[in-house]
């Protein structure tokens, strides 16, 4: 078996090189505001977390958030499958990708997936975001700094090829550990912070793309700070709600609208904002 490599430790040894090519884009003409920018992503910068609507309702039930191992485990134990067959099931045209991604690093399968979040949607691409629901945990997680890691984008988009062979010579430099995720931040943006006024950076780092965080504490309900939906998903589903109270509501939009009214009353339960953004 191939050697694991420490994720943790390669981002916080790649801080020299983002120290350096920070300074460089501060030498330009937008050098004072990716200096303040910095500072906005370090003071609110959040891990968030998106979710399906089940996976949400789960986490917000149990009060223990699952990564995709642990949800394979699970099903496994009830189905009478293999833990590798749900896996692959869940994972679907991500199974061989996220398979390649654990297994190039030490704890690999213990590693649980966000986005850096200033006040958007959480890991989201071009069209669309992953799950309906984006789950905001506190500034202070994780309580250890030195086991979370920040990549410049998608992992599996930009780093792993379709036969889950990680570029680790591609993604090395595009790492960063807690202590230099703000100044990735601006250096991915440097080329756009001109042209968003300061009303418009909380969106900003997910907008299109993102920066990925991985880490290894496993969040727990008291870890939410909020929990938010897309603004227009979140008018339509209260649309639905009083639709269904006149004339009901069938199928996929029944499971749907029974699925956010127990997220509400869990969120009303445990004193957790939604918002709509």
């Amino acid at each position: 078996m191939r050697q694991q490599i420490n994720l943790f430790a390669r981002a916080n040894q790649n801080s020299g090189h983002i120290e350096a090519r920070y300074a460089v884009c501060l030498t330009g003409e937008v050098g004072p505001v990716l200096t303040e920018f910095a500072a906005f992503v370090r003071q609110e910068g959040r891990i968030s977390i998106n979710c399906k609507p089940t996976d949400c309702e789960q986490f917000l039930t149990t009060g223990q958030y699952w990564n995709a191992h642990e949800l394979a485990e699970v099903a496994a134990q009830h189905s009478g499958r293999t833990k590798e067959e749900e896996l692959e099931e869940h994972l679907a045209d991500y199974y061989i990708k996220r398979r390649g991604f654990d297994e190039t690093f030490a704890n690999g399968e213990c590693f649980r997936y966000g986005a850096l979040n200033t006040g958007g949607m959480g890991a989201v691409y071009y069209g669309g975001s992953y799950g309906g629901y984006c789950v905001v945990l506190q500034g202070d997680f994780p309580e250890t700094r030195g086991e979370v890691a920040y990549v410049k984008y998608d992992s599996l988009d930009n780093y792993v090829d379709a036969a889950g062979r990680v570029d680790v010579a591609r993604l090395g430099p595009n790492l960063a550990a807690d202590s230099h995720k703000c100044r990735l931040a601006a250096i991915k943006h440097e080329a756009e912070i001109a042209t968003h006024p300061r009303d418009a950076w909380p969106s900003l780092l997910c907008a299109g793309t993102y920066m990925e965080a991985v880490f290894l504490q496993p969040p727990v309900r008291t870890a939410i700070d909020r929990v938010r939906m897309d603004a227009h998903y979140m008018a339509d589903t209260e649309h639905m709600l009083k639709t269904a109270l006149t004339t009901g509501l069938a199928g996929d939009e029944a499971k749907r609208l029974s699925t956010y009214r127990k997220i509400q009353l869990l969120l009303r339960e445990h004193h957790i904002v939604l918002e709509g953004v």
